[in-house]
């Protein structure tokens, strides 16, 4: 049994926001030092709701002595982006890009997306280029031997960096394709064309063919018993009408 490709790719994209949110929690990036003998002297873990964090006693000496400098992000920007986060799922949810009926709806979970591709275009470039580089933290690895403290440093990034990687990559097609599906849309409305045929379905009425067929045939039967055709058409009855084509429409049957 084949699968739809809609909903696959919808699949695809809340699995990416799912990672998304999960590595807002999770460790962003860490470095640690260790001695000759293998003993960790040096640990800090970064997080973006609880900044930098050691699994050491706040005693050890030079644990402190190596802890980072203050690189919170702000805490609106991770807020904002749960809030996005959020709103995508439920508009990929709830909404279906094939009912055309509902632009200004469709267009607002549209850029919704974006932004979330923002914020996680965001954490990918500008949070490692600002708050790690400026404080002479290396990514996405490194290690080196500090030949004059005799430990060995490592510098990695964590867990929350490297998911926020694949959840760009399951969110980006759909998001791009969410956005230009909703610009072609909007582009017909607006082109002539587009003008045109939304006017005709503004004013376009259902045409009832059988009755009108029963108001001509009784106009033609009073044409021929009256001379004054100027005020044939004032004279109809809507009884007559409907009985015209009440009998109009049992004659079809029966044929």
């Amino acid at each position: 049994m084949s699968s739809n490709p809609k909903v696959v790719s919808k699949v695809i994209f809340i699995i990416g926001i799912i990672l998304l949110f999960v590595s807002l929690f999770m460790d962003w990036y860490y470095f640690q030092a260790s001695d000759s003998e293998g003993n960790v002297v040096i640990i800090w873990s970064y997080h973006l709701f609880s900044d930098w964090q050691t699994t050491l006693p706040s005693h050890t000496f030079i644990n402190e002595l190596y802890r980072p400098k203050n690189a919170s992000v702000p805490l609106i920007i991770p807020i904002i982006m749960i809030i996005s986060l959020i709103i995508g799922v439920y508009g990929v949810i709830t909404q279906d890009l094939e009912k055309k009926d509902h632009l200004s709806v469709l267009r607002k979970y549209a850029y919704t997306n974006v932004i979330v591709l923002f914020f996680a275009v965001f954490f990918i470039l500008i949070f490692p280029s600002y708050y790690l580089i400026s404080n002479e933290l290396y990514y996405p690895f490194m290690s080196f031997n500090d030949v004059d403290l005799g430990v060995q440093f490592v510098y990695c990034m964590g867990t929350g960096y490297f998911m926020q990687i694949i959840a760009f990559i399951l969110i980006f097609p759909y998001v791009l394709f969410y956005y230009q599906t909703i610009r072609t849309f909007e582009k017909t409305k607006q082109s002539p064309q587009g003008y045109i045929a939304q006017i005709l379905d503004h004013v376009k009425e259902k045409i009832d063919l059988d009755r009108f067929i029963a108001e001509e045939k009784l106009i033609l039967e009073r044409s021929k018993s009256k001379p004054d055709k100027s005020h044939i058409q004032d004279n109809i009855k809507e009884t007559e009408i409907d009985l015209i084509y009440h009998k109009f429409l049992e004659s079809r049957k029966g044929s």
